[in-house]
């Protein structure tokens, strides 16, 4: 199964805006000379409160539900043929199925349990004809082949969520770094610090001590009305 974790890796976040190695993330705007104008911003609020982190978690989630679920599915049904398992896989899914999708599903459903049952029974006999041993073979393959077919299955998704939510990270990283761009133009701001290093929720060092022009509250109102303006 697919474990959900945050979006966005808040230890690469920060290494992003230059706060690992202790360097400031400098502004566009020119500096005027010996003056230092600083800004400082609170990483684990705005990846608390803005909206399209939130949002992220959600895709990411769902996918690992949905990823999971059909793991779950194809594991309770390894004796299933492989164009069976494959519709039963389909019909599963379906928002809205018809009375006749989930008849079909059910009549999947019932012969897959109807095998379980007969490999059951076949394991245990102790002196089988030659019909019971051949169909006690091909049962046994059919679960062997499955079982193969799943771990495959289940690397492959790993790897598309994975994938995602680099994706997601990414996206999210350059929107907020673009709004503080932004702000430390439209503020005069020469160099914007991050407030604390976090990693994974935790602080574990403090970058800014004292003093700067904290810019975290409008920031935030800033990347949630844009994405509240894309809807």
């Amino acid at each position: 199964m697919v474990r959900n974790r945050p979006v966005i890796g808040l230890a690469i976040f920060a290494l992003a805006l230059g706060i690992l190695s202790g360097i400031a993330y400098a502004a566009d705007p020119p500096k005027p000379a010996g003056e230092l104008k600083l800004g400082v911003v609170d990483l684990g609020r705005v990846r608390a409160e803005y909206k399209e982190f939130e949002n992220s978690d959600n895709i990411i989630g769902g996918m690992d539900h949905s990823l999971a679920a059909e793991i779950n599915l194809r594991t309770r049904h390894k004796l299933l043929a492989a164009q069976e398992i494959e519709e039963l896989v389909k019909l599963t899914a379906l928002t809205n199925p018809t009375d006749k999708d989930q008849q079909r599903a059910e009549e999947i459903t019932k012969k897959s349990n109807e095998s379980a049952s007969q490999l059951e029974t076949l394991r245990a006999k102790k002196d089988p004809t030659e019909a019971e041993k051949a169909a006690l073979t091909d049962l046994t393959q059919r679960e062997t082949s499955a079982s193969s077919q799943i771990a495959t299955l289940r690397s492959e998704y790993v790897t598309a969520v994975e994938k995602k939510r680099s994706e997601l990270q990414k996206d999210n990283e350059d929107k907020v770094m673009a709004g503080i761009n932004a702000l430390a133009q439209e503020k005069g701001l020469t160099t914007v610090m991050a407030k604390d290093m976090l990693v994974n929720g935790q602080v574990y060092q403090s970058i800014v001590l004292f003093g700067g022009t904290d810019i975290t509250e409008d920031l935030l109102k800033k990347l949630n009305s844009e994405k509240e303006a894309k809807k």
